[in-house]
């Protein structure tokens, strides 16, 4: 498999681009979208949404910080530039755009800097981009959000502001760049994990067959879309239920993007894997990237030495299940900043219950008429289902809410 290049119309005005955006598998958007030419004239709209493209490259390595893009266009709106946050550690999105500009900052005489989160007022990793900013000739800086992080939360514009810097906001790409970095605004506001859903069904709900019977509810390309989710996430989460019936690897395999795969994390709440003698993928292959969650009480410790699986021991509730509220914590003092939950209907079910889900992630398959197995769709997912909303991944659709 391979995309096609898209073919990009840079002289649309108006919602083209909002609808581009929302209407493109993010897969495609990283790998087949390209930056203009050179000066290529581009209107606000068309430079954030470029920005907030770009920022799709640092998927899967920037955590804990966000995804970030950024832009230039020349005084007379020509393309000079664009630049997105690759890696923890590195250099910021300005930072990339600016070096990518021009080695000469005199260069930047007048340009416009368009990005998708605030500069950062604090240094820390790296040195604050507000002041680097405030320090070149660039006259307008665009951005997308304020930045939550009580050390920036407004300071960066302001550091903007006083060196003379006109700045400015688009008030209809915020749910676009509020989506973008979705993770660490949570984290920023709750200091919390995220935690998402991934659920592939049909409109009715149903997402495999009664007992050990699997189907495949979606397409390759959905579940094509399925793997990069999984760079945006460090953690991917299933049931001890899921893991035996479907044995899985829970790893990243897209065939154009290529990324990490995240941490795998098993609710194992009556320590079934003790008792199980196949040798399952997720204990044979890349065994460090596993963790398994156990009830206290319970010895894995001649099992994780086995296998070389982390493991983390929780405490049951009256009924015999875990707490979402000390899952979330636990996986949060590991340093996990994001959580992908991907099954099984049990896990689906008990998540939603405990209002432990901050975002669902919806691949809807054709209407198959068969039964089995079901998860509580969401009514305002199915709302934007019947209204035709979504992005489409060829016979099928992928819908995504945050709650």
């Amino acid at each position: 498999m391979s995309f096609e290049p898209i073919q990009v119309d840079w002289s649309k005005t108006g919602t083209y681009w909002l609808d581009l955006l929302a209407r493109t598998p993010r897969d495609e958007l990283r790998a087949a979208v390209s930056p203009p030419a050179l000066g290529t004239k581009l209107t606000d709209d068309a430079a954030m949404f470029l920005a907030c493209v770009v920022a799709l490259a640092g998927a899967g390595a920037v955590a804990p910080n966000p995804l970030v893009g950024a832009v230039l266009l020349a005084p007379d709106g020509g393309f000079m530039s664009s630049g997105a946050h690759l890696k923890i550690g590195s250099a910021h999105a300005e930072v990339n755009a600016i070096e990518e500009a021009a080695n000469d900052v005199a260069n930047l005489a007048g340009a416009s800097l368009y990005v998708t989160l605030e500069p950062c007022a604090h240094a820390g990793r790296t040195p604050s981009c507000a002041k680097m900013i405030a320090g070149t000739k660039i006259a307008r800086v665009v951005y997308g959000l304020v930045d939550p992080n009580p050390k920036v939360a407004g300071q960066g514009l302001d550091i903007l502001r006083q060196a003379g810097k006109k700045v400015e906001t688009l008030p209809n790409w915020e749910a676009s760049c509020e989506w973008l970095a979705r993770v660490f605004l949570h984290n920023q506001r709750r200091s919390e994990i995220f935690t998402a859903m991934k659920v592939a069904s049909t409109p009715s709900g149903v997402i495999a067959g009664n007992g050990t019977s699997r189907l495949w509810i979606t397409g390759e390309r959905a579940r094509h879309m399925g793997h990069f989710l999984r760079l945006e996430y460090d953690a991917l989460m299933v049931g001890i239920r899921t893991l035996l019936l479907d044995d899985p690897s829970l790893d990243m395999r897209h065939p154009v993007v290529e990324g990490r795969s995240p941490l795998r994390v098993v609710l194992d709440p009556h320590a079934e894997l003790l008792r199980e003698s196949r040798d399952l993928k997720l204990l044979t292959s890349h065994p460090e990237l596993t963790l398994i969650v156990f009830p206290t009480g319970e010895d894995y410790g001649l099992f994780a030495k086995k296998y070389g699986v982390r493991t983390l021991g929780l405490s049951r509730d009256s009924s015999g299940h875990f707490k979402w509220a000390e899952i979330k914590q636990s996986l949060w003092e590991l340093g996990l900043s994001s959580l992908l939950i991907e099954g099984g209907a049990g896990l689906y079910k008990s998540a939603l219950t405990a209002s432990a889900v901050d975002a669902v992630h919806w691949f809807v398959g054709a209407e198959t008429g068969l039964s089995g197995l079901t998860w509580p769709v969401l009514p305002e997912l199915l709302n934007l289902y019947k209204k035709g909303g979504g992005v489409p991944l060829l016979s099928d659709r992928l819908l995504e809410v945050l709650l």
